[in-house]
């Protein structure tokens, strides 16, 4: 019996040991062994009281987001880092930044290793905001919602914020799925955790709309404000950019959008310089603007005078911000500008180094600022850099450089010249598939180089 005994001890030992390691390895944000016994342990009654004793408050998470962002966009990324991940077992805010960090660099670097890495993160940081939000009261609960309305103003302003939070990182990680694996089957998962998130979001601007702000006194309402509107206003302005038949779906299984009102509510979020949130509200705004309605045939459409007001101020804020040089740039080249975007994508390269893999989007730019100018030879170094580091799609970096070597046909050196039959070749089994399908640009590049095969390694129009 004593026998027993001390083998049951030791193996209560051992698996208390094995927790303090899992928590230890989560908190440094490792890839946890075991974690299904970790996150087990966690449940009880003991764990829960301990960690509720712990945790962060909204105030100081807020405090430390801020901090964080400030951090961030003045090209101290490591440091910023290490604010978000100092608290990321035990506040919303925290587990979120850090999901975040792990999110960019796995589509800066699109590397398989990072991705999953990210994925991970991202799932333990949902898991901790979990922990936050209301709990559900099981089938009586989901019963009772179906016949009369939801009492918000029982909740909790941290529970309203874990609504919130939570919708964003699930955003993330649907996002990231897409880049998980290249099945058809990833891209269906992806869909079913957007329209989970986007639920949440509708269930925030239900507790926007209908809960008693004045009654509560709520400290952070317009944060919460902010964060809402900034979601919904994103879903409505991506849902208006689609086209029409994708959108009837869209609305057949329960998505809706307008362009007005996604417009009204980013809006807004920008107008509230005390939202934390601001700054996302801004390379929203920007990226409608220069990107998306010019990609989508709507160019005519951008808001200069409001592309050129947040510019000012955020580049009077943030001077030496490499995204908002790269913003910057950006503005000059769809205004046909092009040395003077030039301008802009090397500075923004030069005012940081922690993150090549930006440099790798400036350089995508340059190659096309340099190519708008006929300045062949400028454009093949940015083409070659981009094959050299960049892992997003070698398939059109490789036509991409030997469609340059084309257009110096003439003085091509010998070793010029193999290295473009080479790149020709390549091309055709380089080609990616992203949630089951091909990307257009690589299919667009695999005809042409089949073609200056059949040409007599010629092209007309590169």
């Amino acid at each position: 019996m004593e026998d027993t005994e001390e083998i049951f001890e030791d193996a209560l030992d051992d698996v208390v040991e094995a927790t303090e390691i899992n928590i230890s390895a989560l908190n440094n944000n490792k890839p946890v062994l075991s974690s299904s016994r970790s996150f087990k342990l966690k449940s009880r009654k003991s764990d829960k009281h301990h960690d509720s004793c712990e945790d962060i408050s909204l105030e100081q998470g807020l405090a430390e987001a801020q901090e964080a962002i400030d951090l961030f966009f003045n090209n101290q990324f490591e440091e910023s880092r290490e604010v978000a991940q100092r608290h990321c077992d035990r506040s919303i805010y925290h587990a979120l930044g850090c999901g975040t960090f792990h999110y960019l660099r796995a589509v800066m670097t699109f590397d398989q290793e990072h991705i999953e890495h990210a994925s991970s993160v991202l799932s333990q940081s949902v898991a901790t905001i979990e922990r936050f939000r209301r709990k559900s009261g099981g089938l009586v609960d989901t019963i009772g919602k179906m016949v009369r309305k939801q009492d918000y103003d029982s909740y909790t302003e941290m529970e309203i914020h874990a609504e919130l939070v939570y919708a964003e990182c699930l955003l993330l990680k649907a996002m990231l799925t897409v880049c998980e694996d290249e099945t058809l089957v990833s891209f269906v998962k992806a869909g079913l955790k957007v329209r989970q998130c986007y639920m949440s979001f509708r269930t925030c601007w239900d507790i926007l709309q209908t809960r008693d702000w004045v009654g509560r006194q709520d400290r952070y309402k317009n944060q919460f404000e902010g964060g809402v509107r900034l979601g919904v206003g994103t879903f409505n302005l991506v849902m208006s950019l689609l086209p029409p038949r994708i959108t009837k779906l869209m609305e057949f299984i329960g998505f809706t959008g307008s362009r007005d009102a996604g417009m009204a509510m980013l809006l807004s979020c920008y107008r509230d310089q005390t939202c934390l949130r601001q700054f996302l509200a801004s390379i929203i705004l920007l990226g409608y603007n220069l990107f998306l309605t010019h990609h989508t045939g709507q160019g005519a459409s951008s808001d200069y005078k409001l592309v050129k007001e947040i510019l000012d101020t955020k580049l009077e804020k943030y001077p030496h911000g490499a995204f908002y040089l790269f913003f910057q740039g950006r503005f000059s080249l769809v205004q046909g500008h092009c040395a003077e975007a030039a301008a802009w994508y090397l500075k923004a390269n030069r005012s940081q180094s922690e993150w090549p893999q930006f440099h790798h989007v400036a350089c995508w730019e340059m190659v096309w600022a340099a190519s708008y100018r006929c300045m062949w030879r400028e454009a093949l170094v940015q083409a070659t850099r981009l094959l050299e580091q960049s892992r997003w799609s070698p398939c059109l970096y490789s036509y991409l450089k030997a469609a340059y070597y084309c257009m110096l046909q003439a003085e091509l050196t010998p070793a010029e010249l193999s290295d473009q039959q080479h790149l020709m070749a390549a091309v055709p089994g380089l080609k990616q598939r992203i949630a089951g399908k091909s990307l257009p640009m690589e299919k667009f590049a695999i005809r042409k180089a089949d073609r200056w095969g059949k040409q007599g390694d010629r092209l007309t129009l590169p």
